[in-house]
């Protein structure tokens, strides 16, 4: 089944919902990385997706707290068919997963793009190399969990003869299930040439937008805002960064701004700092929230935007 993807406009630019429609075999077959794998026959999933939802916590673990040690383990496959729109053209087309594990290896349409081995946090890669723009699309994803037991490791000097997954030693039962899958949610962002970058430097080396309060007291907090911003066209682009503290009500408490300048291939964290005056101190009584809500602004048109969470504490 290949998805025509109808894209969703936010604050965050346009971000497409990842989740749904998987064709998942719990198995290794060879060449399931490949467009003319046919993947008919398999299950159709969504995600956040475990393939160790009914084999954990229905074993007593052994003495010695060994953990579940009855848990299936291997190589499996995720596999996504979407039709890539025309206007993707020229875009910046980022897939980001917010945690695979343990091991993941992704393909598009036949190509290796990247792996992540941690299995705890978001990865992300450019897809724009890769994509068929206008033809349909085929996203690959290898997922082993493979793991050691307790009972099965003799010692560090062993441990290049383990494979996949089990040569990571957090992913042991001893410490948690080794619940394997794609088990948090999955994001497709497509952005213009000009854009703000994802917190995902392990892959994409890119900061995203870093928000910070400092000289906090209750009359007074200094709000620091640097929006990480490249461009990735080939011609010279103008704009403002606007930057807005919201309250809970939605309501501009602090508004910054700057005029920037980037040529082509450059990045740049632009450094906004204001006062806000009479803070909303967060607290366990008073778990107060703002919102930082940053734009890049060409002409009369929003580029891009994205928002991010911001407490404030006095200690």
């Amino acid at each position: 089944m290949t998805l025509l993807l109808l894209l969703a406009s936010g604050l965050d630019g346009k971000t497409l919902n990842f989740n749904s429609d998987w064709n998942f075999m719990k198995a290794d077959p060879d060449g399931a990385h490949e467009v003319e794998f046919d993947d008919q026959e398999w299950a159709i999933v969504s995600a956040p997706h475990t393939f160790n939802d009914t084999d954990t916590f229905d074993n007593w673990s052994p003495p010695g707290h060994k953990g579940e040690m009855d848990q299936w383990m291997g190589r499996t496959w995720y596999r996504k068919h979407f039709v890539a729109p025309e206007d993707w053209q020229n875009k910046k087309v980022i897939i980001e997963f917010e945690a695979v594990r343990q091991l993941a290896e992704i393909y598009l349409n036949g190509e290796k793009i990247g792996s992540s081995i941690n299995g705890f946090v978001p990865f992300a890669f450019d897809l724009s190399p890769y994509l068929e723009i206008g033809g349909d699309n085929v996203l690959a994803v290898m997922v082993d969990n493979s793991f050691i037991k307790d009972d099965d490791y003799d010692g560090w000097r062993s441990w290049d003869k383990y494979e996949g997954g089990a040569k990571l030693p957090w992913n042991n039962p001893h410490w948690h299930p080794a619940h394997g899958g794609i088990y948090r949610n999955v994001r497709l962002h497509i952005k213009d040439s000009l854009h703000l970058t994802l917190p995902v430097y392990s892959n994409l080396g890119t900061v995203g937008t870093y928000v910070y309060a400092t000289e906090v007291s209750r009359t007074k907090a200094t709000i620091g805002i640097e929006p990480q911003i490249v461009n990735s066209g080939t011609s010279t682009r103008t704009f403002k960064v606007v930057s807005r503290v919201l309250n809970r009500e939605g309501d501009a408490v602090l508004t910054l701004e700057k005029d920037v300048r980037l040529k082509p291939s450059e990045s740049r964290i632009i450094e906004l700092t204001g006062s806000l005056r009479e803070p909303q101190l967060w607290e366990p009584k008073h778990p107060y929230m703002y919102t930082v809500e940053t734009e890049l602004i060409e002409g009369d048109a929003v580029v891009d935007a994205n928002r991010a969470p911001l407490a404030i504490r006095w200690f």
